[in-house]
């Protein structure tokens, strides 16, 4: 058999090429698949818009555990609470109902007794000319000036000579007549006369009193001090001025004493040319 040479080649270069295509053949013979193998599947390209929909996979958080105690916590914590409020409410109602309601107290106002003064040991003052009598405590000075006033008074344990008088007893009578047929009118022509001097005002209104069974009117008068004028009707167009400015700072029964002397007071006859005014034990 005739050996080609193709191109006239050397034949050692030819069994080099031999040699090197029976290897790759090899390589071919390996990387082929066997028939029985199964291929893998392809992987196909993903879409961008797969990409930015995929679900992200939720992950267990670490703190579950903690949460479920927390809740559970709270739930008895609640429950504990219902429970001993209703055993609090049903306590407190049984035992409202037990107890029986007690009625309440009735107030009875107790009127308050003013002290009432003793005047068994008093001096009674007569004045026939001015027509009236009245009790006073030895203490208390009496004087009668040419005025025709008459003045009991006794200084008080604050009250100092020669100043305006503050602390002490003082009540002036003194005796006259009015012309009018009402003596209501004659009064408020005084409260007039009063408001009118300039120097006095009557403050509030005029009341009606009663001393000893005798009617009058009363009202304040405030000027250089707090004066009450009581004015007493001695019926025949004759009557009795009384001014109170007796002050009691110190709380010395002042009061009490001059509403004891005027419950004293009585109305007598007037006499003429009669003796001077006197005073008895």
């Amino acid at each position: 058999m005739e050996n080609e040479n193709p191109q006239g080649q050397n034949p050692q270069e030819i069994q080099k090429i031999e040699e090197l295509g029976k290897e790759l053949q090899g390589i071919d013979n390996k990387t082929q698949p066997e028939p029985n193998q199964q291929q893998p599947n392809p992987i196909e390209p993903k879409s961008p818009v797969q990409e930015q929909t995929k679900t992200p996979e939720i992950q267990p958080s670490s703190n579950g555990g903690m949460n479920k105690v927390f809740i559970a916590a709270i739930v008895i914590l609640l429950i504990s609470l219902l429970a001993f409020a209703g055993y609090y409410f049903g306590f407190v109602k049984n035992k409202t109902i037990e107890q029986s309601p007690s009625p309440a107290p009735t107030l009875i106002p107790v009127p308050t007794e003013l002290p009432k003064v003793d005047i068994s040991e008093w001096e009674t003052y007569t004045n026939n000319i001015y027509g009236f009598s009245i009790k006073y405590p030895k203490e208390v000075n009496t004087r009668e000036d040419q005025d025709d006033y008459v003045i009991f008074s006794l200084l008080g344990p604050t009250q100092k000579e020669g100043t305006e008088f503050f602390d002490g007893i003082s009540l002036t009578f003194r005796f006259g007549s009015y012309t009018t047929d009402d003596f209501e009118a004659f009064v408020n022509e005084k409260i007039s006369e009063i408001n009118s001097d300039g120097l006095s005002t009557v403050q509030g209104d005029k009341k009606q009193v009663t001393f000893n069974s005798i009617p009058g009117y009363s009202f304040t008068v405030e000027g250089l001090g707090i004066f009450d004028y009581i004015y007493l009707d001695k019926e025949s167009g004759e009557y009795l001025e009384i001014v109170d400015a007796t002050k009691d700072p110190a709380s010395q029964g002042f009061n009490d004493t001059v509403e004891a002397m005027l419950s004293s007071l009585e109305l007598i006859k007037t006499a003429t040319g009669s003796p001077s005014p006197t005073s008895t034990p």
